[in-house]
Protein backbone atom coordinates (compact mmCIF):
# COMPACT_ATOMS: atom_id res chain seq x y z
CA UNK A 1 0.00 0.00 0.00
CA UNK A 2 1.60 3.32 -0.73
CA UNK A 3 1.87 6.14 2.00
CA UNK A 4 -1.03 8.18 0.21
CA UNK A 5 -3.17 5.30 0.42
CA UNK A 6 -3.03 5.59 4.25
CA UNK A 7 -4.67 8.78 4.41
CA UNK A 8 -7.38 7.77 1.73
CA UNK A 9 -8.30 4.54 3.67
CA UNK A 10 -8.54 6.99 7.15
CA UNK A 11 -10.68 9.40 4.96
CA UNK A 12 -12.81 6.26 4.21
CA UNK A 13 -12.87 5.05 7.85
CA UNK A 14 -13.68 8.96 9.24
CA UNK A 15 -16.85 8.91 6.65
CA UNK A 16 -18.06 5.96 7.71
CA UNK A 17 -17.57 6.49 11.24
CA UNK A 18 -19.55 9.76 11.31
CA UNK A 19 -22.51 8.28 9.95
CA UNK A 20 -22.45 5.65 12.83
CA UNK A 21 -20.93 7.31 16.31
CA UNK A 22 -19.27 9.81 17.45
CA UNK A 23 -16.17 10.96 16.33
CA UNK A 24 -13.49 11.92 18.13
CA UNK A 25 -10.29 12.38 16.04
CA UNK A 26 -7.92 10.59 13.65
CA UNK A 27 -4.48 11.13 12.64
CA UNK A 28 -2.17 9.14 10.23
CA UNK A 29 1.56 9.75 10.29
CA UNK A 30 3.69 8.14 7.95
CA UNK A 31 7.78 8.68 7.94
CA UNK A 32 10.12 8.09 5.37
CA UNK A 33 11.57 5.34 4.72
CA UNK A 34 13.32 3.12 7.00
CA UNK A 35 11.50 5.37 9.89
CA UNK A 36 9.29 2.47 11.11
CA UNK A 37 5.86 1.87 10.92
CA UNK A 38 2.66 4.33 10.29
CA UNK A 39 0.95 5.47 13.04
CA UNK A 40 -3.02 5.28 12.43
CA UNK A 41 -5.49 6.61 15.08
CA UNK A 42 -8.57 7.10 14.85
CA UNK A 43 -11.27 7.54 17.76
CA UNK A 44 -14.38 7.33 18.66
CA UNK A 45 -15.99 9.37 21.58
CA UNK A 46 -19.04 10.40 22.81
CA UNK A 47 -17.67 13.08 24.71
CA UNK A 48 -14.45 14.14 22.50
CA UNK A 49 -11.55 15.32 24.48
CA UNK A 50 -8.95 17.47 22.53
CA UNK A 51 -6.08 16.35 25.29
CA UNK A 52 -7.00 12.86 25.42
CA UNK A 53 -6.86 12.96 21.56
CA UNK A 54 -2.73 14.20 21.84
CA UNK A 55 -2.31 12.18 24.62
CA UNK A 56 -3.27 9.31 22.35
CA UNK A 57 -1.01 10.48 19.40
CA UNK A 58 1.81 11.54 21.71
CA UNK A 59 1.26 7.87 23.18
CA UNK A 60 1.38 6.19 19.97
CA UNK A 61 4.67 7.84 18.59
CA UNK A 62 6.55 7.44 21.97
CA UNK A 63 5.85 3.56 21.47
CA UNK A 64 7.29 3.77 17.80
CA UNK A 65 10.48 5.66 19.22
CA UNK A 66 11.17 2.99 21.62
CA UNK A 67 10.53 0.31 19.39
CA UNK A 68 12.96 2.01 17.17
CA UNK A 69 15.41 2.55 20.03
CA UNK A 70 15.15 -1.04 21.20
CA UNK A 71 15.75 -2.72 17.53
CA UNK A 72 18.77 -0.62 17.52
CA UNK A 73 20.43 -1.45 20.41
CA UNK A 74 19.47 -5.19 19.70
CA UNK A 75 20.97 -5.00 16.40
CA UNK A 76 24.27 -3.39 18.12
CA UNK A 77 24.42 -5.53 20.56
CA UNK A 78 24.22 -8.79 17.63
CA UNK A 79 26.65 -6.70 15.76
CA UNK A 80 29.36 -7.57 18.02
Amino acid sequence: MSNSAKFSEMAKKIDHVESVATFGGAAVIVPPPGGGDPVEILMLDPMPDVAMFWANVITKCQQEVQRLENASVQGFRTAR
